[in-house]
């Protein structure tokens, strides 16, 4: 913020603002304007403003600034040196390992127990169409065991 200050106070120095009735919210203005932006737009904003226009307005000053930041942006992004990959990137490969783990050891532990289940075992799955009767079968076997373990006083009528 101090930056962006300074620098507004340098182009207010070379180009004094006319015609604005109250300079002082001009200066805050430029100097928001100038804290948006990078420290080299920054330093480099003054001049540039003061040599492309005659005529201090914000408009100007907003309109230099991002140009400036479209040119530095571009630079910083030149300069940078190759990132690792997005995290994004290594969690897929993350699941992408888990995936091939169930594939070689997991599915085929399973399919080995699910074939190890014999056909007229009650524990084998609902998908055969015989899931309801064993569920009422179920039922009235534990309705006779309670009924068989209920004491004499609290037998029902």
């Amino acid at each position: 913020m101090r930056a962006a200050a300074k620098a507004a106070s340098d182009l207010v120095d070379l180009m004094p603002p006319q015609d604005f009735p109250h300079p002082q919210k001009v200066m805050a203005a430029i100097v928001a304007i100038f804290a948006r932006h990078h420290q080299h737009v920054i330093e480099r904003a003054p001049v540039e403003i003061a040599s492309q226009t005659e005529r201090l307005t914000l408009k100007v000053v907003s309109d230099v600034c991002d140009r400036l930041q479209d040119d530095v942006s571009g630079q910083i992004a030149r300069e940078r040196p190759l990132e690792l990959p997005a995290p994004e990137h290594r969690d897929q490969a993350r699941r992408e390992g888990q995936v091939s783990d169930y594939e070689t050891r997991i599915r085929p532990m399973l399919a080995a127990s699910m074939q190890s289940v014999p056909a007229d075992d009650p524990r084998k799955t609902r998908d055969d169409g015989r899931h309801a009767q064993r569920v009422t079968a179920d039922l009235e076997a534990r309705r006779v065991r309670s009924a068989s373990t209920e004491h004499p006083g609290n037998a029902r009528e």
